[in-house]
Order: C-alpha cells, then sequence, then structure tokens
C-alpha cells in the first residue's frame, strides 16, 4: 500500500518550466558591459543575469523575465554611459594636447625673419659664436 504503485502528476512549476522557455539572460552583453564600458552598471548586470537563472529554476517565469529586461536595460544603459565617457575623454585629450603645443611653442619675433626659433638666437662653437638676425 501506500505511495509506491503510484505514479505522481507534474507539479505546476513543472508543467511551466516545460511550457515556457527560460527567457535570454544576456549573459555575456552584461559582461561585455563590465569589462569594457561601465564596471558598475556592469555588475548591477550582471547581478539581474543570475537571477534569471535562478527565477526560471524556482518556476517565477514572470520574475525571470522581468529580470531578464531588466538585465538587458542596465546592459544597455552601461554602453551608452561608456560611449559618452569615451567621447568626453578624446575632447580632452585633444584638448590637453592642443594647450601643450600652443604653451611649448618655439618663440617668434614678428621683426625678423620669418619668425624661425634661428632667427632670434645665437649658436656658440669652436669657431667664435655666430648670430641670427
Amino acid at each position: 500500500m501506500g505511495d509506491s504503485g503510484r505514479s505522481k502528476s507534474p507539479s505546476s512549476v513543472e508543467m511551466l518550466r516545460n511550457t515556457q522557455a527560460m527567457p535570454t539572460d544576456h549573459l555575456f552583453f552584461a559582461l561585455f558591459v563590465t569589462i569594457f564600458c561601465c564596471l558598475p552598471i556592469g555588475i548591477v548586470a550582471l547581478i539581474k543575469s543570475i537571477q534569471v537563472k535562478d527565477k526560471y529554476k524556482e518556476g517565477d517565469y514572470e520574475g525571470s523575465l522581468e529580470a531578464s529586461k531588466s538585465t538587458k536595460n542596465w546592459s544597455i544603459a552601461g554602453v551608452i554611459i561608456g560611449i559618452i565617457m569615451l567621447v568626453i575623454c578624446i575632447i580632452m585629450l585633444v584638448y590637453f594636447i592642443i594647450e601643450y603645443k600652443a604653451k611649448n611653442k618655439a618663440p617668434t619675433n614678428p621683426d625678423v625673419g620669418d619668425g624661425s626659433y634661428l632667427d632670434t638666437h645665437s649658436v656658440s662653437s669652436s669657431w667664435g659664436e655666430v648670430h641670427f638676425g
């Protein structure tokens, strides 16, 4: 007697797993964002990505679907912020290069020659001093 002869009917959780595929976890997208774009947002996306599998295993398909959408949204936000930060860094780099070149430019004298460096300076050698300009 007992339950050994009876086969159990599948629970609603098992039926749900069999009828609906697990939503995409966007794990590689979240990893890409974490490594190359924006670390803090990428970490949030990775946590959400792990929640997709965990909630699906628990039978919470709606929670799994919500975590999947959240992972995708966090990852997209990370890429956008990463691109914005890259553009800002490039603009700053170009600005600093231009400023550096402007400050370290050879002195010019518009009254003498073409304004080249040798026009306003002298050079000493073993034969004596040579003046330019």
